[in-house]
């Protein structure tokens, strides 16, 4: 079974840049409907500033640049209702946009994403949650309630490679980037899940160059 982290709360669409981001983290089957018994810490990064201002209806920017993971909490089935809050970015500026990212490593350039031709992919390892991008501003913009407006969505990125050491040296891996709606759309889980399986078993190397980047929305 697959366990991924999402958010219980997801943070603010808008945040001051002196202020926390404050979130509920959980671990849970793909259904939600079955809690992770285990302890498992979990990390958080930024990754940003995006270079380009977009709308939290739109995808991670590939130019954006993931910083360093820190640790940010343990999660326990028996704390699991627990909010917990995240630093803002180091040196972020008014008016810039930044995505957090939660992992179960300190790794945060590779497990920013999920490696579906990885042998050992959901081994008990949960799989990490991307936010779409948070606007630091200590200036309201999109109305009444901007700082108390939470996300509704999530990105998960997908890595889909030609076999690890097979890849070409200088090659960037092909991804898969998802964007969920936060809601228990069980009908919407159970496609994605087949898509999921379905590239996993017809991808080639042959047709892998000419797959680009895909948002479920």
């Amino acid at each position: 079974m697959f366990f991924y982290i999402s958010f219980l709360r997801p943070p603010l669409t808008q945040s001051s840049p002196t202020n926390q981001i404050h979130i509920l983290p959980q671990i849970s089957n793909d259904l939600r409907t079955e809690p992770f018994k285990f302890v498992q810490d979990i990390y958080y990064s930024w990754v940003g500033p995006l270079r380009h201002p977009v709308s939290s209806e739109k995808t991670i920017t590939t130019t954006a640049a993931v910083k360093k993971a820190t640790k940010l909490t343990t999660y326990r089935s028996s704390s699991a209702f627990k909010g917990v809050p995240v630093p803002p970015p180091i040196g972020v500026c008014d008016g810039q946009q930044w995505q957090l990212v939660l992992a179960c490593s300190p790794d945060a350039t590779v497990n920013s994403s999920i490696d579906l031709f990885d042998e050992e992919i959901g081994s008990g390892m949960p799989f990490p949650v991307i936010s779409v991008p948070i606007l630091f501003s200590s200036r309201g913009q999109g109305g009444k309630g901007v700082f108390s407006r939470k996300q509704e969505r999530i990105q998960r990125v997908y890595r889909i490679s030609n076999g690890g050491s097979g890849e070409t040296e200088g090659t960037h891996p092909r991804e898969l980037r998802i964007t969920e709606q936060i809601s228990f759309d069980l009908d919407k889980v159970r496609l994605l899940l087949l898509l999921i399986s379905y590239l996993c078993k017809s991808i080639t190397n042959q047709n892998i160059e000419n797959l680009g980047q895909w948002n479920w929305s």
